[in-house]
């Protein structure tokens, strides 16, 4: 996703996957920033203030109704807090859909709130 110029102020998160956003985000809390596509794939731009691998899950729904998902994970190792993950196939978000940012499968602890396809 890219920043809108001549709008809001424009933020760089990181050097490595250089990413700019409009939003000023608080990196000491973990966080779903936003979603989009690269080369065909879904991917979240997440906050991840702590070093650790964490599990990402982009989740499809038919109405209220739980369709399909898929599972990647998030590994932070370096100083950048803000990352871009992409999904590990080619699984398609729409309106209502979610992602989910968890320690691990085995604890099933949210590290944030759900973010929602608007």
């Amino acid at each position: 996703k890219l920043p809108v110029l001549n709008g809001k102020k424009v933020y760089k998160y990181n050097e490595s996957n250089v990413t700019y956003l409009n939003e000023n985000i608080d990196t000491t809390v973990f966080s779903i920033v936003s979603h989009g596509t690269k080369d065909g794939k879904t991917t979240a731009t997440v906050c991840v203030p702590k070093e650790g691998t964490y599990t990402l899950i982009f989740a499809a729904y038919d109405g209220e109704t739980f369709k399909a998902c898929e599972i990647t994970t998030v590994t932070k190792d370096s100083t950048d807090c803000v990352l871009t993950v992409p999904s590990k196939d080619s699984i398609t978000l729409k309106k209502g859909d979610k992602i989910f940012l968890w320690k691990d499968l085995e604890s099933l602890t949210p590290m944030c709130e759900e973010y929602t396809i608007q």
